[in-house]
């Protein structure tokens, strides 16, 4: 067994290591020394991705990613809290996982721990890793634990689909006295955003698909009207929709669209809820509940994940791990000590009751 403050140092030297997304590197290299001290078969993978693998039998996946949204870190303790971009998302799920499949004393089963990279932006590492597994070069796991910051006794069952479109027009300009002399790129792309909602039934619940402009650019100087204008939307998509539905609506408002104006649709990742009574969910519940002696929180999440992707190689699925969400991509991230250690319990005992489930 590792002691408190071997796991605590883990924490600390990964979230003290900047890693926006296509800059994991010294966080894999980090890991993967903690890992072999501990664990035979471990490597990086090529994409970036550490696998490490232990034990015989049914294959249970602990899954997180190592990147994090650029920006100044500024990590620091706070009473009994690590505070600063990253630390939950997805640091401490990290360390946690990392910790549980080095010091677990007996595998009941064969734990796969894979941390990925450029979960945030891509999903290159994940993507890879699906293809590793497809090809059998990774085992193909029978149950994943995604290591997400749902809370320490919340479990996730369902993320929203995302999709990025955005919206180019293009003008001739002119003298801003006279608008009458010339289309303004800046109104085209507020009416196109607005036909985008409206194809869409877009709205604020969940159970809606969310359209929010996230960055615009265009203008040349205060007195002119703008030659083009570029906006992007960041679009989320609820589980009882689907990726096909919302493309169709936007290849036929594509199609209205006049010469002046683009759409650029990017790649669609599907929405996804799972059974909340997968091998997966129940093991973790399980383990919640021998460890906090009480029964977890099911939860949807409004963004994305990873865990979207991975249900191609198993519906056996649930996000699980410590850090309060509502801080979430913030410089005031923020998971307590206490719950980090705690993570680590529930981690190694869900292992447990997943072998006890299949037995």
């Amino acid at each position: 067994m590792l002691d408190d403050k071997t796991k605590v140092d883990l924490l600390v030297s990964l979230a003290k290591t900047y890693s926006p997304s296509g800059c994991e590197r010294q966080v894999a290299l980090t890991l993967e020394q903690f890992l072999k001290e501990h664990v035979d078969e471990v490597f990086i993978d090529d994409a970036g991705n550490v696998i490490a693998m232990r034990g015989r039998g049914p294959v249970l996946m602990l899954h997180a990613h190592m990147d994090t949204v650029p920006g100044p870190l500024n990590i620091r303790f706070s009473e009994d809290a690590l505070v600063g971009l990253g630390v939950a998302d997805d640091k401490a799920p990290l360390a946690a996982m990392a910790v549980a499949i080095a010091e677990l004393e007996h595998v009941p089963c064969k734990v796969v721990f894979a941390g990925v990279v450029e979960e945030e932006t891509t999903s290159r590492g994940t993507k890879f890793l699906i293809e590793e597994v497809e090809r059998d070069a990774v085992p193909r796991p029978a149950a994943i634990i995604v290591g997400e910051p749902t809370g320490i006794d919340r479990i996730v069952y369902a993320y929203r689909g995302s999709l990025h479109v955005r919206i180019v027009a293009r003008a001739r300009g002119g003298h801003a006295s006279t608008p009458i002399c010339s289309e303004n790129p800046i109104v085209t792309v507020y009416e196109i955003y607005k036909k985008i909602c409206d194809k869409l039934n877009a709205g604020t619940r969940y159970d809606t698909i969310t359209a929010v402009p996230t960055i615009i650019r265009g203008g040349e100087a205060p007195n002119m009207i703008p030659t083009m204008c570029e906006l992007e939307i960041d679009i989320r998509i609820p589980p009882s929709l689907s990726c096909e539905w919302v493309l169709k609506q936007l290849q036929a408002l594509k199609e209205e669209l006049t010469s002046s104006v683009e759409l650029h649709v990017g790649e669609c990742t599907e929405p996804i809820m799972v059974d909340i009574s997968n091998i997966a969910a129940r093991a973790v519940s399980r383990a919640i509940i021998k460890i906090l002696r009480k029964p977890p929180t099911p939860a949807k999440k409004w963004g994305t994940s990873d865990m979207n992707l991975l249900a191609k190689i198993t519906r056996n699925l649930i996000a699980y791990g410590p850090g309060e969400h509502e801080t979430l991509h913030t410089y005031e991230e923020v998971v307590k000590i206490s719950d980090y250690l705690t993570s680590i319990r529930i981690y190694e005992t869900a292992i447990e009751e997943f072998s006890r489930l299949l037995h």
